[in-house]
């Protein structure tokens, strides 16, 4: 039994090794890619920041009208996007390529293939976020001191799980849906407004803020938040920390059915490489 599980244990690795440097080779082989991310993305955050630079002093403690506040939600946001363009449209690609279904028959884990995009995906944007670090502090008086640097590193754990669950959700729509794009941008945006990114959820009107309360993103922004800034929760620390591992595990499970349960689905169908 034990050697069984040793032997799926490193045929995952071999799996997730291959597919990430799959991944990668691909990514590098376009440095215009590479280049695009590292300008554009922190690019639009800062003519959002403009404003706060140019017109609001810098509080003597981190409020909701600081940098700080804002570029914590901005890590967020590069993670939220890496779900639905990097995992989630990973399929779609594989789809107009015409390779699913040669790597859908393979004999690996359709999971590893994800996983192994998200890997490369998290090192692009832990890469961007430190690039932007930089710009900010360069353009600004930010501190960036974090108060719970523990909590900050479980939170990110969290928000990755969390990330991937639905990066698992939409690659089961790239696989069902032909409108994707058009879905994933609404979704972003949607998302990026109620979950408390920018602005907390009581400054949203009602009915919204009830929205936003019953997201599970909003409760792993303010837990971010929190373990950087030291800033007021929405709820009780105590109960927020198992509320928000509760809910990354939930995202995660269903992320994980609804894609075995749409592969299948698909396969039986004949409909794996339909788009």
């Amino acid at each position: 039994m034990e050697d069984y599980q040793s032997f799926n244990l490193y045929k995952f690795f071999i799996e997730f090794k291959a597919s990430f440097l799959k991944d990668f080779k691909i990514y590098i082989r376009y440095p215009s890619w590479f280049v695009s991310d590292l300008i554009s993305t922190p690019l639009w955050f800062l003519f959002f920041l403009l404003a706060l630079i140019l017109f609001i002093p810098e509080p003597s403690s981190p409020t909701i009208y600081s940098i700080d506040y804002f570029f914590w939600g901005y890590v967020f946001v590069i993670f939220l996007a890496t779900s639905l363009w990097g995992i989630g449209h990973e399929i779609r690609t594989e789809q107009l390529e015409g390779t699913i279904e040669q790597l859908f028959l393979a004999p690996v884990s359709r999971l590893t293939l994800i996983i192994g995009r998200w890997a490369r995906t998290l090192i692009v944007d832990l890469m961007i976020i430190f690039y932007t670090l930089l710009l900010v502090k360069f353009f600004s008086n930010a501190k960036f001191n974090v108060f719970h640097p523990s909590l900050l590193l479980f939170a990110f754990v969290l928000i990755e799980v969390t990330i991937l669950g639905l990066g698992l959700l939409f690659s089961a729509l790239a696989l069902k849906m032909k409108s994707y794009n058009s879905l994933t941008t609404l979704l972003f945006i949607t998302l990026t407004i109620v979950s408390g990114v920018y602005f907390p959820p009581s400054a949203l009107p009602y009915p919204i803020n009830m929205v936003s309360y019953s997201l599970p993103f909003t409760y792993l922004v303010d837990l971010l938040k929190y373990s950087a800034l030291e800033i007021k929760t929405i709820i009780e620390i105590s109960v927020e920390i198992p509320l928000s591992f509760l809910l990354a595990s939930l995202t995660f499970l269903l992320g994980l059915f609804s894609f075995r349960w749409t592969e299948r689905d698909l396969r039986k169908k004949g409909q794996i490489g339909f788009h």
